[in-house]
């Protein structure tokens, strides 16, 4: 009576605690939640052992069901991970346990580890702590991060920035510069600025890749820009962002070329360019 009596309050209110938390989402039949009842009362009836057995003719008459509907609720608590089953003989019974499940108690080798939804759900202590902890993205080379792994429009971002990463990469290259910086280029000092530069200026794709495109046809700005952060810095001579500089210029440029022989505007847009350009040039010196 004394060694029941240790365990009569205990795993019941636990089991069936857990049992309440899964059904919230499993929405358990009536014949599931009777089979449940039936083999806490039976374990308990046992002293609660670890596993117990319970002849199948005898569990279909105490629920009162067919065996084929028996095997289907008895999946059901299975794979829901509030029971743990191994197949009998003709000979022998069935054998159950309720008690691998609860977390205070170490699950046994046999017990069936892919049903355990709840050491899923919320782990123990001892496997928190023995998990390698991952990397977040923020921390990683910006040429480590996976893209299918970024939620928008995070991954928008990334693809952006890590195009304008090959290109930087390839123009320093072009001008013999060091690129030790680029190959070790961190996702978050990339991606932010790309970020920052949609969010908070205001700026475009269609401008984003305007500017793309100056800095690939472009040989001053090819060594002047050798990062994204390059990008939202303010020139020292004016208030004027590199990016904005770059997008008039291209603009600027492809006006010339539309203008068809309008030399006033030519004039004035040759006159723009030349103080962008010296700005620039003062700036990077």
């Amino acid at each position: 009576m004394g060694e029941n009596s240790k365990y009569n309050s205990g795993p019941i209110f636990e089991l069936i605690k857990r049992f309440d938390k899964i059904d919230l989402e499993e929405r358990f039949s009536h014949l599931e939640a009777h089979m449940f009842l039936k083999l806490l009362l039976r374990n308990n009836s046992l002293g609660w052992k670890e596993w117990f057995k319970y002849p199948n003719s005898r569990l279909e008459s105490d629920v009162g069901t067919r065996s084929k509907n028996l095997i289907t609720a008895r999946q059901k608590l299975i794979d829901s991970g509030i029971i743990d089953y191994k197949k009998g003989t003709t000979r022998n019974a069935g054998s159950y346990s309720l008690l691998s499940k609860l977390q205070s108690i170490e699950p046994t080798k046999e017990s069936n580890q892919e049903s355990n939804l709840e050491s899923k759900k919320e782990g123990n202590k001892g496997n928190i702590n023995k998990t390698k902890p991952k990397t977040k993205p923020k921390q990683l080379l910006l040429t480590e991060v996976v893209e299918s792994t970024l939620s928008p429009p995070e991954n928008e971002y990334f693809k952006i920035a890590l195009s304008f990463h090959q290109l930087i990469r390839n123009n320093l290259h072009k001008h013999n510069l060091s690129t030790t910086h680029v190959d070790k280029a961190k996702y978050k000092n990339w991606v932010d600025p790309i970020r920052l530069l949609i969010e908070n200026d205001g700026k475009t794709k269609h401008e984003i890749r305007e500017v793309w495109k100056l800095l690939e046809i472009n040989n001053f700005y090819q060594k002047i820009v050798q990062k994204t952060e390059k990008l939202r810095m303010k020139m020292k001579s004016t208030d004027q962002l590199w990016f904005d500089a770059m997008l008039y210029e291209l603009r600027n440029g492809n006006k010339k070329r539309t203008n068809n022989g309008h030399s006033s505007n030519n004039e004035q847009s040759k006159l723009e360019t030349r103080k962008i350009a010296k700005q620039a040039m003062q700036d990077a010196g």
